[in-house]
């Protein structure tokens, strides 16, 4: 009895080591989220890019009007742009303007009927200074070496949940 005994322990921590890890998957697995996020059946209205130099060039995209209705694109209740909004399910529309010339941070609102929606808009002041700066490759950096960090954080843990393991099944035979 005392084997089957064993047998069960064993493969009731192995499960939890399973459940453990899978948990630490799913936390380390979910990208970090950047940007405006969809909310369903909110419009929407996502600036790119959203940090811009002075008279640089913007693109709006959104979404949440009527198929078919105008569009109107304002900054600071001045208008930039003006379309349609594309013949969709979710009432898309694309527009590209110029931003404006002086530094700060901008209320961009898309416009369609009652419906609204903001976004905001940085401008900065172009560079005066240019640096002559050599140009060396890059090797490594960024998000791949924080997934690496990741998944040999993963690799510990599972590794040290197998060696906790093996040890009680020895002590216990």
């Amino acid at each position: 009895m005392s084997v089957v005994r064993r047998k069960g322990w064993r493969s009731h921590v192995i499960r939890r080591a399973v459940v453990v890890l899978a948990m630490i998957l799913g936390v380390l697995a979910v990208p970090a989220v950047a940007g405006a996020q969809y909310q369903p059946g909110q419009p929407g209205l996502v600036l790119v890019p959203s940090t811009v130099v002075v008279g640089g060039t913007v693109t709006a995209t959104g979404f949440g009007c009527r198929p078919g209705q105008s569009v109107v694109i304002s900054i600071d209740g001045t208008t930039v742009a003006t379309v349609v909004a594309n013949n969709d399910a979710t009432g898309t529309y694309n527009a590209t303007f110029t931003a404006p010339t002086i530094p700060g941070t901008y209320t961009v609102l898309a416009t369609c009927g009652t419906t609204i929606a903001p976004s905001s808009l940085i401008v900065i002041a172009a560079p005066t200074t240019t640096v002559a700066v050599s140009v060396l490759p890059q090797t490594g950096g960024g998000d791949d070496s924080l997934m690496l960090a990741r998944y040999g954080l993963i690799l510990v843990v599972a590794g040290g949940l197998v060696v906790l393991a093996v040890r009680r099944r020895r002590a216990g035979a």
